[in-house]
């Protein structure tokens, strides 16, 4: 062996030591992925302090670590303005996904995991069509990312609990070519739905933008959590409906792109996840911003 392979197999030995649950991996270049991943949880645990205090000084940042259903009952009638959120999409994804290693269901590159049960997910948009119409204002709109499964059933209980919904999703176009697990069975995955929602009295800012917006995803070596969404396509969606000075709220903030996506259209966010590792990495990505802003 080189001198360098015998130094990287003691740094993978010493990693193993510090996260023991990536035995289950069978290839050095599989755990050094994962061992990036899980060095940047630990890394954003220790530096969360430091962050909350860079947020709490800033009047237009609200950055919480609380389950949704409860944050999203506590919030006042009519004081948001743009809903903007990716919940659970309820289709197993955390078992299903290709992960590290070419399996499923096993390591990110972002350390990070969740539980997107059926019955969790379709529990959370109930609360949140129900929650959500009575916390917006009159002429709020709503943008939630869904999985085509369940784009019907969600939008009926967003209709049923008086939001105005869109018949049909705006579509993100995410790649060229796309992604399968068993590509000789079924079409590669090239896209996602987005349900958009308004009030009755609520008009677009930027009107006759089509209903599908082509956007590269993140790349997996710079995601922060498995399931973020791109800062840029998030800011094509609040340039349709959105005024600076105009509060969004996330109750399902993951890493908190929507968030920096609204900080860069001039908002006022607030955003809440149950996930610690969620919350330390949205944390991270908004003081990053903050600080860059002040340059």
């Amino acid at each position: 062996m080189s001198k360098g392979t015998v130094i990287d197999n003691i740094h993978i030995s010493a990693a193993l030591k510090d996260f023991p649950e990536l035995r289950v991996l069978k290839t050095r270049k599989a755990i050094k992925k994962a061992v990036k991943g899980c060095q940047q949880v630990v890394d954003r645990a220790e530096a969360v302090q430091e962050w909350k205090v860079l947020i709490e000084k800033e009047s237009k940042v609200e950055l919480l670590l609380k389950d949704a259903s409860i944050d999203m009952e506590e919030q006042e009638d009519g004081s948001i303005d743009i809903l903007l959120t990716d919940p659970l999409y309820g289709i197993e994804i955390d078992k299903i996904a290709t992960s590290i290693g070419g399996t499923t269901g096993g390591f990110s590159t972002t350390g990070c995991k969740y539980d997107d049960s059926t019955e969790k997910a379709l529990a959370l948009y109930r609360a949140l069509a129900g929650e959500s119409y009575r916390f917006t204002t009159s002429d709020a709109h709503a943008y939630i990312f869904v999985a085509p499964e369940f784009f019907s059933f969600i939008r009926g209980l967003m209709v049923e609990a008086g939001w105005d919904a869109y018949i049909k999703p705006i579509i993100w176009v995410k790649r060229e070519t796309g992604q399968c697990n068993m590509p000789e069975r079924w079409p590669s995955s090239c896209y996602e739905m987005i349900l958009y929602c308004r009030k009755a009295t609520s008009k677009l800012v930027v009107q006759g933008m089509p209903d599908w917006i082509p956007e590269d995803p993140v790349l997996e070596s710079k995601r922060l959590y498995p399931t973020e969404k791109p800062v840029p396509l998030l800011r094509k969606l609040l340039t349709r409906t959105s005024l600076p000075g105009q509060r969004l709220y996330d109750p399902f903030m993951g890493s908190g792109s929507s968030l920096e996506a609204g900080l860069a259209q001039k908002l006022i966010v607030r955003g809440c996840d149950e996930s610690v590792n969620a919350y330390n990495a949205a944390s991270k990505r908004i003081a990053d911003y903050l600080k860059g802003a002040e340059r």
